[in-house]
């Protein structure tokens, strides 16, 4: 079944298959198609620029009505969050009526990546039902050392039956994949066979001209090697090609070659439109009309997407330029345009990106042009966003490429840096807390100091680091309360006193206001009807009772937790997670003994091993 876009969902380009305009049905390679799918897991297909590649693979997928997730790799996939985040999008566009997303690359499942991509891509295939293909296109972007290369084998293992991997790339499969070959699970479909035969030369012939002989036309499928982009310029560059023989050239020159020609056949509008949408790796009609000024620009993509000239559209209005045009327009530009004027194209390309919700690829550009200002807005804009996707690498690079003064002006860029950073070092997450909090109390900012502060003391009491600072942080919110007593809407008072119940015992302070939170706390865990703040609730009390403790009121609460453990069995990274953390309350009995603050500064291993683990399952009931 193809897929239909859901009108309420914005879905990017990047993850629609193209639109096929202008083609003929290869039943020649539609069947080579369906014989690689039948004998392999993987079927690569390797040609060069202009080939017919993803029209090809398009064209497959419309004529066979096959369900499938399409995924057009860009310069910015640079991490796996940012792959399994578009390919999680693909999958939830291919079944758009299932409510439960596949899960995402959040930083509790870094551990166990593995096992993560296992589960993401059974989810995925469930989604194609019994005779799907997950695509790759644009696959010789990635670097020989990105780690999607290294999960191809755990991809493959995890795909149903009748599902299979198609990847499209430039290049033949790396060394690394003879392992395949050698398994027959690679099918590949290289430059020979993507090669127009005469007859499909001449009936492709038909679709971009009809002013030439048939003899004509045979002599240039000889002399350009059935190589599809010379058909496709050949209404406008005939006598270019007369003495052209593309037999044997390089892919570098080939690219090259390609780009000139083509460019060269337009008029100087559209040639004009092309350099000025260069740096968008994905163009909506708004986008280009706003960095070119020419107001027919959606009529100028449409025609050359029409034509098949280059330009492929995405969805409706979404067009992407042919890679190899669109870098070598990245040449043209920096090679005509003054400095300014390329500053100004790239800063007004990347505003026209934010208004199309492409923060990465905007945010990307404002790094290489030192746009710091508008960078810090993108970050604020964009942070929860990226950080709650698992895109973590991402937020991370675009702040620590700020300046050092910036950083220290803006008191929501040091929360992020906090954010960030506990990932890898706790004590320097919350020496950036610390300088958050500072900050927002100067501004008398509310909902930065409430969360700032929930914030390190979960960290401090999930982690069992930085437990000297535990008490200034309470002390903190004895102080802050009084001046703001109702908590920001985004943090929930119940949450406040979950994390204070565990912050008065991890520190030994006033056992007396433990009680008492632990008391409201219980109340609240019965008339809590939100099952995800009831899990957060619960595991919350559950650390608690088991590290100091289990008395006979706790053990109904206990015996609940274990009850919505064994609802979690249907998704097993989440009940996983989970189990781990029940496990590890278990493990811990044996020190409830030891003082709550000998606890802190010792740091016992089954006593960390289990606040970690409770980490991982709170984190993990993100994606419930």
């Amino acid at each position: 079944m193809i897929n239909k876009v859901n009108r309420s969902i914005i879905y990017p380009p990047k993850i629609i298959c193209p639109n096929t305009a202008k083609i003929i049905h290869r039943a020649r390679l539609f069947n080579t198609l369906n014989e690689a799918r039948q004998q392999a897991k993987i079927v690569w297909i390797a040609a060069p620029g202009g080939s017919g590649k993803t029209t090809l693979v398009s064209s497959y997928l419309e004529k066979n009505q096959v369900a499938h997730c399409w995924y057009q790799i860009d310069e910015d996939d640079r991490d796996l969050a940012t792959f399994f985040h578009y390919l999680g999008l693909a999958g939830k566009l291919a079944a758009p009526r299932r409510k439960k997303a596949p899960p995402k690359l959040t930083p509790e499942y870094q551990q166990g990546i593995p096992a993560f991509t296992r589960h993401f891509f059974k989810d995925i295939a469930s989604r194609l039902q019994s005779n799907g293909l997950i695509v790759l296109d644009n696959f010789h972007l990635l670097s020989e050392t990105s780690p999607i290369l290294s999960l191809l084998p755990t991809i493959v293992e995890s795909l149903a039956s009748g599902i299979s991997l198609l990847i499209i790339s430039r290049y033949l499969p790396p060394s690394s994949m003879i392992a395949f070959a050698a398994k027959r699970q690679l099918f590949v479909i290289d430059t020979k066979l993507m090669r127009f035969a005469a007859n499909e030369w001449l009936a492709a012939s038909q679709l971009f001209n009809n002013k030439h002989s048939q003899d004509k036309l045979l002599s240039l499928h000889h002399k350009l090697d059935g190589w599809i982009a010379g058909l496709v310029l050949l209404p406008d560059t005939a006598n270019t090609f007369e003495n052209t023989n593309t037999s044997g050239l390089g892919i570098e020159i080939l690219d090259t070659y390609i780009a000139e020609q083509f460019l060269s056949s337009l008029n100087g509008e559209t040639s004009e439109l092309l350099m000025k949408v260069c740096y968008m790796p994905h163009i909506t009609a708004t986008a280009a009309r706003a960095v070119s000024h020419i107001s027919d620009a959606q009529k100028l993509l449409a025609g050359l997407a029409q034509k098949n000239l280059f330009v492929l559209q995405q969805g409706d209005k979404g067009y992407t330029l042919h890679p190899l045009v669109r870098e070598y327009l990245k040449q043209r530009a920096k090679d005509t345009l003054s400095k300014q004027q390329l500053f100004d194209l790239r800063l007004s390309t990347a505003q026209a990106l934010l208004k199309e919700d492409e923060c990465e690829a905007a945010a990307d550009l404002l790094l290489e042009l030192e746009a710091w200002q508008t960078l810090v807005r993108v970050i604020l804009d964009y942070a929860t966003e990226l950080h709650d996707s698992g895109r973590i690498g991402s937020l991370q690079r675009y702040i620590n490429a700020l300046p050092q003064q910036l950083t220290t002006r803006e008191p929501w860029i040091n929360f992020w840096k906090g954010k960030v950073s506990v990932y890898n070092d706790v004590l320097t997450a919350l020496d950036f807390y610390d300088h958050a909090y500072a900050s927002f109390m100067k501004k008398s900012d509310a909902k930065g100091i409430y969360i700032t502060w929930y914030s390190a003391v979960s960290v401090i009491c999930s982690t069992l680091l930085g437990g000297n600072r535990l008490i200034t942080w309470v002390n903190r919110y004895n102080e802050f309360s009084r001046i703001y007593p109702e908590p920001p809407k985004a943090l929930q008072k119940v949450f406040i006193e979950a994390i204070l119940l565990e912050s008065y015992f991890c520190s030994g302070l006033d056992p007396q206001k433990r009680s008492s939170l632990q008391t409201r706390l219980a109340s609240a865990i019965d008339e809590a009807t939100d099952p995800l703040m009831r899990l957060h609730m619960m595991s919350n009390y559950v650390h608690v009772a088991v590290l100091s403790g289990i008395k006979a009121s706790d053990k109904i609460i206990i015996e609940k937790f274990e009850r919505h453990l064994d609802g979690m069995k249907d998704d097993p990274v989440l009940y996983l997670g989970a189990l781990t953390a029940s496990q590890e309350h278990s493990r811990v009995r044996r020190n409830r003994g030891v003082a709550a603050a000998e606890l802190l500064r010792a740091a016992p291993a089954g006593a960390r091993r289990a606040t970690r683990a409770r980490a991982d399952f709170l984190s993990v009931l993100k994606t419930i």
